[in-house]
């Protein structure tokens, strides 16, 4: 079984061999040293409560408290108390109640306001057993009446279950059921139907307010992608340029102006991260030779996947980004060969060799994987210094023939001879480092077993 465990500063989730347990290394997300855990985690972040049933994580329960939940903990409600205090402070809409209000009344007539509701409303925006009282004396909404509480509890076949006991007929549509069962009940039987039952309907002043909310909710979606928009391609300009800082100072500054920027521990205020401009960088000097593209569309591959990488955005985007460079007719002789042939990884499964936007997607995860992985290996190297071992992570794929067996582990002096990350097309393995080192015989059986493996599958990498 491998082992899962989160990373102690992003929480990105991460898995490694058994055989990895103790040893130490770098995430691929943020950078952050961790030790990767004895036994098997969980594969995401443990809530609180089960902090101290992390089996045998070679912690004490307060530095599994301190290193492991806190730091995810103080994230998440830092980030909230990002969205709380937007939401505050925002301007009225149309209206002298706060947008919070306006918020609440969207939601207060879509559903029952039960112990669920209330908890998740504080959660983000207060009482809202207060919102509703000023909803009530501002005459946007009113208490549901018994036709409607019953619609909401019922539906037609347990409608059709309580005509039935009253002998009443049970045919028409569910408001005719509604309607019937009123007639057939005695005076307060209704009531009792419905006890407990906390629902509000709309009011007409109600819904011309939740009409201009929407609206206004909507222009500023409209605008805020306007926003985004002009601001990546401005970035664009930049990489075209060869500018990577000032494409990275736009972005940041893009994402430190929103209410709650994208990613855990970036403090946007300071800029693009470092290691995110090195791997721009990365990118953009990449020949992309292997790409059946003139020049100037494997300059402008590098500007994409660059900004993608900068961005943060989805695999599936950049894709279509890398399409529209190549005129929708991707091609990559290389990778085409290699999907017929091996297709190894969970990334490459169900990847076609003839369709474009398999290629796009398979070419430019890769090269982004390629230039995290160099950077990843450079800090790992100035950080061991003269002592130490390089390690791959497999990814945890047990189809992956290539990265889950064979050699894994070199020293400072065999950099010349490893093999570089990525393996193959789709390869999510990342560098450890590890201060162990590994015996003579055992260096001989791993090279041995990797050899032999390199020459059943016929490939000379």
């Amino acid at each position: 079984m491998p082992i899962k465990f989160n990373c102690p500063k992003c929480g990105k989730p991460l898995s490694a061999p058994d055989d990895f347990a103790g040893r130490s290394g770098k995430c691929p997300g943020c950078g952050a040293q961790f030790t990767a855990p004895n036994g098997s985690a969980p594969s995401c972040t443990p809530p609180v409560a089960d902090a101290r049933a992390l089996p045998g994580a070679g912690m004490t329960e307060r530095e599994v408290r301190d290193v492991l939940v806190k730091p995810i903990v103080s994230a998440v409600h830092a980030s909230l108390e990002g969205v709380v205090t937007a939401m505050r402070q925002q301007a009225p809409i149309g209206s002298p109640h706060p947008v919070g209000d306006d918020r609440l009344l969207e939601s207060v007539v879509e559903r029952a306001v039960d112990a669920r509701f209330l908890k998740e409303w504080a959660t983000v925006a207060g009482s809202a057993d207060a919102g509703i009282e000023r909803l009530l004396a501002a005459g946007m909404i009113q208490v549901a009446t018994p036709s409607q509480k019953l619609g909401h509890k019922y539906r037609v076949p347990e409608l059709k279950s309580l005509l039935a006991e009253r002998g009443a007929g049970k045919t028409g549509n569910k408001a005719d059921l509604i309607a019937r069962l009123l007639e057939s009940l005695p005076p307060g039987d209704a009531l009792r139907l419905v006890d407990g039952l906390r629902l509000y309907a709309l009011t007409p002043a109600g819904q011309d307010r939740i009409e201009v909310f929407r609206k206004a909710r909507e222009q500023a979606r409209v605008e805020e992608v306007q926003k985004q928009t002009t601001r990546q391609s401005a970035a664009l300009a930049c990489l075209r340029q060869g500018d990577t800082a000032g494409a990275g100072r736009l972005i940041a500054e893009y994402e430190a102006a929103r209410p709650y920027g994208r990613g855990f521990g970036i403090d946007w205020k300071e800029g693009m991260p470092q290691g995110e401009m090195e791997i721009a960088d990365y990118l953009l000097r990449h020949s992309y030779a292997d790409l059946d593209l003139s020049d100037e569309q494997r300059r402008e591959v590098g500007c994409i996947l660059a900004l993608s990488h900068m961005l943060g955005e989805p695999t599936h985007e950049m894709a279509g980004r890398l399409l529209k460079v190549a005129n929708g007719a991707f091609h990559c002789a290389t990778l085409q060969e290699w999907l017929r042939r091996e297709r190894c990884g969970d990334v490459a499964k169900g990847m076609e060799a003839d369709n474009p936007l398999d290629l796009a997607y398979l070419y430019g995860h890769t090269r982004i994987g390629e230039a995290v992985c160099a950077m990843s290996l450079k800090q790992i190297v100035e950080s061991l210094g003269r002592s130490g071992n390089v390690e791959f992570l497999p990814a945890s794929e047990s189809g992956c023939t290539i990265c889950n067996h064979g050699r894994r582990r070199y020293g400072l002096s065999e950099l010349g001879t490893m093999p570089r990350l990525p393996r193959h097309w789709g390869c999510r393995c990342v560098y450890l480092t590890c201060e162990e080192t590994a015996t003579q015989a055992e260096l001989e059986i791993a090279l041995k077993d990797f050899d032999a493996r390199r020459r059943r599958r016929g490939d000379g990498q």
